[in-house]
């Protein structure tokens, strides 16, 4: 039996600690990160707020090379600033190396901080409790799974203040499913195992495909994913909550979900549920003759029925009042200077605390090298060090972030800066990872719940991305110009002789875009605009 010795180049995937709170301090807008660092100013004794600014306190101090291994945070540092998931590695490399599976089995132990580990906090708006905080509090004691959980705080934390939901439903899965990922990265974290061994690692592997492998390995239960018929079986539980018919799409579902909640009926409820299920055009268009005559019923108990429909609610959130309103504030403020023909753009966030390292804990700390403390102390001031310039470099990083994708926004919607919703272009998160060289699931938490302040109003950051139509002249616009442009068709329309959906496709071909009669109807109705019909109006 012979012995040799070979040399093998590997490829492993890592995630260091900074770039898992990086993660989450970049999907939070400025009232949630503001709560967070109060948060950590409270927990943690290292930080405390600066007069300075927090670049000049970055710059002051060597907050880019806390106390550990130089190598590591190096490597740790060009992680965040590439904004990469996976780097390459031979093996024989640095033993003291953040990787994903050192963060899974002990990111708790190694930096002791449970702060960073809990993100559930709610920021505080006012003393009493919102339609929202009401809802999640009957959602809860359901018994239904972790998933439909999160599901249901997403879909309501989407509900506008009437009560409905507009949001479109691709767009709340992608919501509900990314924080189901981040979830399972939480689940994970807390389920430690032995070491994988190097070659038994996949290599090329997304961040979700990791988990998920890492998790088969150890035996580890995740989240699933939700496809459309779950996210839809959550709405309808919302709706069954009180006040019922929260979380509709449009009214009929509301005023139908409103009488089947109801213990019982009687013969007006009963046709009042009867004209909103079966009768619910003629009746909608005032066709009462037609809905007597099918329904073999009579005037006066018609009448009943109509009183009835009309004790319902048709917004059911707006019993509560401003109660659940969400504040709102704006990350950036971007102004058009016509003089030098460029943009401004300007950080809103001066209401969030400017941080530095506490000074005389910092003391403490270099007096613990003298052997002052014991052992203990002395791991609790690193911990807290440590956990306190992970902070201030992610929070930095994350300024850095977004100031990339504020950036490329501004100039793939120069004519929106410019000109108004009339500029919009079409856009998607590809264009903008191409520009600024991050990762596509990076753009999505950058822009989602993060607002931009414009001459031309509030505007949040996902308003900018819509897919694209090709006009008359082959020209890609946005699928928003195409709405606006038909919504100013039909409020300059005769309101004696209101314009159909054939005719308004028409008027919508004269002006240069070409679409079919059931895409103008399927706008008019995320517009919520009724058909011509009811429009008209006695004049």
């Amino acid at each position: 039996m012979s012995v040799s010795l070979h040399l093998k180049t590997a490829q492993t995937q890592n995630l260091a600690p900074q770039m898992v709170q990086y993660q989450k301090l970049l999907q939070m807008n400025s009232l949630q990160l503001l709560s967070h660092i109060k948060h950590e100013l409270e927990m943690n004794p290292m930080l405390e707020e600066s007069d300075d600014s927090l670049g000049a306190e970055l710059e002051d101090r060597d907050i880019t090379e806390p106390e550990f291994d130089r190598e590591e945070h190096e490597s740790d540092s060009n992680l965040l600033e590439t904004d990469e998931w996976t780097r390459n590695s031979e093996d024989g490399s640095d033993p003291n190396e953040n990787s994903w599976q050192d963060f899974i089995e002990d990111d708790s132990r190694k930096h002791g901080s449970s702060s960073y580990e809990d993100d559930d906090y709610e920021i505080p708006i006012r003393d009493e409790p919102t339609f929202v905080d009401d809802l999640l509090t009957q959602f809860a004691l359901l018994d239904v799974t972790q998933e439909f959980k999160i599901a249901a705080e997403t879909i309501l934390f989407n509900v506008e203040s009437s009560g409905y939901l507009q949001a479109e439903p691709d767009a709340l899965r992608e919501d509900i499913n990314l924080r189901i990922d981040n979830e399972n990265l939480e689940i994970l974290s807390q389920h430690p195992g032995d070491p994988i061994p190097p070659g038994m690692m996949p290599s090329f592997l997304s961040e979700a495909d990791y988990v998920k492998w890492v998790a088969r390995m150890r035996g580890v239960k995740l989240l699933n994913h939700l496809n459309d018929s779950e996210v839809e079986e959550v709405r309808h539980t919302i709706q069954t909550l009180d006040p019922p018919g929260i979380g509709s799409r449009t009214l009929q579902e509301c005023l139908i979900i409103q009488l089947q909640a109801r213990e019982k009926l009687d013969a007006a409820g009963k046709l009042a549920l009867l004209l909103l299920q079966e009768e619910w055009s003629a009746f909608s268009m005032k066709h009462y003759d037609e809905v007597m005559h099918r329904l073999e019923v009579s005037p006066e108990y018609l009448q009943e029925a109509i009183d009835e429909i009309r004790r319902l609610n048709p917004k059911p959130g707006g019993g509560f009042g401003d109660s659940g309103a969400k504040a709102v504030t704006p990350e950036f403020e971007v102004v058009y200077d016509e003089k030098e023909d460029d943009f401004i753009v300007s950080v809103t966030n001066s209401s969030l605390p400017e941080i530095r390292i506490n000074k005389s804990y910092e003391a403490m700390r270099k007096q613990a090298r003298k052997k002052k403390f014991n052992q203990e102390t002395k791991q609790w001031l690193k911990a807290r060090l440590d956990d306190a310039k992970f902070l201030m470099q992610a929070l930095n990083q994350r300024r850095e972030t977004m100031r990339k994708v504020i950036t490329a926004i501004v100039h793939r919607q120069k004519a929106f800066f410019i000109e108004g919703e009339s500029g919009l272009k079409p856009l998607i998160y590809m264009d903008v990872a191409e520009d600024t060289g991050l990762d596509i699931s990076t753009i999505s938490r950058v822009v989602s719940g993060k607002y931009i302040q414009t001459e031309f109003g509030l505007f949040e950051m996902r308003y900018f991305f819509s897919e694209s139509m090709t006009n008359s002249s082959g020209e890609e616009v946005s699928t928003r110009i195409i709405k606006n442009k038909l919504k100013e068709i039909i409020d300059k329309e005769s309101k004696k002789k209101p314009l159909s959906d054939q005719k308004l496709t028409i008027a919508m071909k004269d002006a240069g875009f070409e679409i079919a009669r059931r895409t103008v109807a399927k706008y008019r109705e995320q517009m919520n605009i009724p058909v011509a019909r009811l429009r008209k109006e006695i004049s």
